[in-house]
Protein backbone atom coordinates (compact mmCIF):
# COMPACT_ATOMS: atom_id res chain seq x y z
CA UNK A 1 0.00 0.00 0.00
CA UNK A 2 1.67 3.12 -0.93
CA UNK A 3 1.66 5.63 1.71
CA UNK A 4 -0.17 9.01 0.98
CA UNK A 5 0.92 12.08 3.06
CA UNK A 6 -1.90 14.21 2.28
CA UNK A 7 -4.35 11.49 4.19
CA UNK A 8 -2.06 10.42 6.69
CA UNK A 9 -2.75 12.64 10.49
CA UNK A 10 -1.45 12.02 13.95
CA UNK A 11 -4.12 13.41 15.66
CA UNK A 12 -8.14 14.11 15.01
CA UNK A 13 -8.13 17.71 13.94
CA UNK A 14 -9.52 20.57 16.47
CA UNK A 15 -10.61 23.75 15.79
CA UNK A 16 -9.71 26.38 18.50
CA UNK A 17 -13.03 26.58 19.89
CA UNK A 18 -12.94 23.03 20.52
CA UNK A 19 -10.38 22.50 23.20
CA UNK A 20 -11.01 22.46 26.77
CA UNK A 21 -8.42 24.10 29.69
CA UNK A 22 -6.10 21.53 30.66
CA UNK A 23 -6.77 19.70 27.80
CA UNK A 24 -2.98 17.53 27.13
CA UNK A 25 -1.95 17.71 23.66
CA UNK A 26 1.24 15.72 22.06
CA UNK A 27 2.94 16.54 19.02
CA UNK A 28 4.61 13.44 17.47
CA UNK A 29 8.04 13.76 18.71
CA UNK A 30 11.35 15.18 15.99
CA UNK A 31 14.51 13.68 16.39
CA UNK A 32 17.40 16.56 15.53
CA UNK A 33 19.80 16.02 13.15
CA UNK A 34 22.67 17.63 11.63
CA UNK A 35 20.49 18.23 8.63
CA UNK A 36 17.85 20.22 10.42
CA UNK A 37 20.76 22.26 12.23
CA UNK A 38 22.03 23.00 8.75
CA UNK A 39 18.37 23.68 7.22
CA UNK A 40 17.94 26.12 10.16
CA UNK A 41 21.40 27.77 9.56
CA UNK A 42 20.66 28.48 5.83
CA UNK A 43 17.19 29.53 6.95
CA UNK A 44 17.77 32.27 9.34
CA UNK A 45 21.47 33.34 7.91
CA UNK A 46 23.13 32.59 11.49
CA UNK A 47 26.37 31.23 10.73
CA UNK A 48 28.01 31.29 14.07
CA UNK A 49 30.73 27.96 14.72
CA UNK A 50 28.69 27.22 17.51
CA UNK A 51 25.53 25.93 15.79
CA UNK A 52 28.19 23.88 13.23
CA UNK A 53 31.50 23.37 14.10
CA UNK A 54 31.73 20.46 16.56
CA UNK A 55 35.69 21.40 16.69
CA UNK A 56 34.68 24.99 18.14
CA UNK A 57 32.17 22.97 20.45
CA UNK A 58 34.70 20.75 22.16
CA UNK A 59 36.98 23.38 22.17
CA UNK A 60 34.52 25.47 24.40
CA UNK A 61 33.40 22.26 25.82
CA UNK A 62 30.13 21.41 24.79
CA UNK A 63 29.64 17.88 23.19
CA UNK A 64 27.27 18.74 21.18
CA UNK A 65 26.59 21.42 18.81
CA UNK A 66 23.61 24.23 19.95
CA UNK A 67 20.37 25.07 18.88
CA UNK A 68 19.54 28.54 17.38
CA UNK A 69 17.02 30.21 19.75
CA UNK A 70 14.33 30.66 17.03
CA UNK A 71 14.85 26.85 16.61
CA UNK A 72 14.01 25.42 19.97
CA UNK A 73 10.84 27.54 19.84
CA UNK A 74 9.93 26.52 16.31
CA UNK A 75 10.39 22.78 17.31
CA UNK A 76 8.34 23.23 20.65
CA UNK A 77 5.69 25.06 19.65
CA UNK A 78 2.69 22.69 19.22
CA UNK A 79 1.29 24.74 16.53
CA UNK A 80 4.69 23.56 14.34
CA UNK A 81 3.54 19.95 14.53
CA UNK A 82 3.08 18.17 11.61
CA UNK A 83 -0.66 17.45 11.46
CA UNK A 84 -2.40 19.05 9.07
CA UNK A 85 -4.91 22.18 9.50
CA UNK A 86 -7.77 21.27 7.98
CA UNK A 87 -10.39 23.07 10.18
CA UNK A 88 -8.95 26.30 9.22
CA UNK A 89 -10.16 26.85 5.87
CA UNK A 90 -14.32 26.76 7.15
Amino acid sequence: MPFDPAAHVTHAPHRFDQFEIGEVFRAPSRTMTEGVFAAFQAASGDNHPIHYDRAYQERLGHPELMAHGYQTLIQAAIGASPRRMRWARR
